[in-house]
């Protein structure tokens, strides 16, 4: 198949023309694969944990996951993204102990991308 030339080209039949698009990559920030060590106030309720995710037109939904040992991971919150939204955001009510957390963002064709891990401790 030849490209069409606008200054050369011309039609003179019946054309097929036949649209490609390239859909653009969700990323997430922090990447999988990075690990952020952070610390809370026990029983405080000013941890937030977030990511950020590019473009968000692309994104649909997002499930946070929490563990203290990789066997017992668990799911803990899921939404979607409404009206544009570019985070997506955990907050600690109630600091009580330690764990580590992710995100898992799932795009509007169905893909599913995973956050770096937050290693969270109560501080001293």
């Amino acid at each position: 198949m030849n490209q069409w030339s606008f200054s050369a080209d011309v039609v003179t039949g019946p054309v097929t023309l036949y649209a490609k698009w390239t859909l653009t990559q969700l990323t997430v920030f922090p990447a999988e694969g990075v690990i952020i060590d952070t610390c809370g106030i026990g029983g405080s309720s000013d941890l937030k944990l977030t990511v950020r995710i590019s473009p968000n037109s692309c994104a649909s939904e997002y499930e946070w996951h929490g563990y203290t040992n990789e066997s017992d991971d668990m799911a803990l919150r899921d939404d979607y993204f409404h009206n544009g939204t570019k985070t997506a955001t955990l907050t600690f009510t109630n600091l009580k102990g330690w764990g580590n957390y992710y995100c898992i963002v799932t795009d509007t064709e169905g893909k599913k991308f995973k956050s770096g891990v937050w290693a969270v401790t109560i501080c001293p």
